[in-house]
């Protein structure tokens, strides 16, 4: 009513790449621990990527993601260094086996338990700032819920974060 502006005009577009796919702020945690906004350290120079992740358990979902044609699955991934060593209840943070030295990002359907339907190498990404990983997903058909872990213990120096995960055919 005083003619103060809270805000800059934003603009979205809505096409069918933008209904497949999901910012950090779209997917909800696996847990309701500990969820920061956190600014990853790369690049020095120029805007950084902002990630929503929960620092105790990194693990994000897409609850009923459609699928319905969908065959491949981008997601881009942060690493940023693990900096909570005096947070006052480390034993919550959740620690997954690995079987590759930086990790894997793991995507499971309905459920974050049992075999995923495709786990990613973090090697690409593990030289820091941001990365997009790959895979081919088998096809499902129908709306289902994404689960999307990294392995690892972040509390031993490395915090892996999910900035954009995007399906398409």
């Amino acid at each position: 009513a005083d003619g103060f502006v809270l805000a800059a005009p934003r603009t979205r577009r809505i096409d069918a790449a933008a209904l497949l796919t999901r910012s950090s702020d779209q997917l909800e945690p696996c847990n309701g621990n500990i969820e920061l906004r956190i600014e990853d350290d790369r690049p020095l120079h120029g805007p950084r990527p902002v990630y929503k992740v929960n620092i105790a358990d990194t693990c994000w979902q897409w609850k009923q993601a459609p699928l319905d044609g969908v065959r491949h699955i981008a997601v881009s991934v942060g690493e940023m260094p693990w900096n909570y060593q005096l947070w006052k209840d480390i034993t919550a943070v959740v620690k997954r086996p690995t079987t590759t030295p930086d990790g894997e990002l793991e995507i499971h359907v309905d459920g974050c338990d049992g075999k995923p339907v495709a786990a990613l190498p973090l090697v690409p990404a593990a030289d820091g700032g941001q990365s997009m990983l790959h895979a081919e997903l088998p096809a499902l058909g129908g709306k289902h819920d994404l689960c999307l872990i990294t392995t690892g213990d972040p509390s031993k120096g490395r915090l892996w974060a999910v900035g954009k995960v995007q399906l398409s055919p």
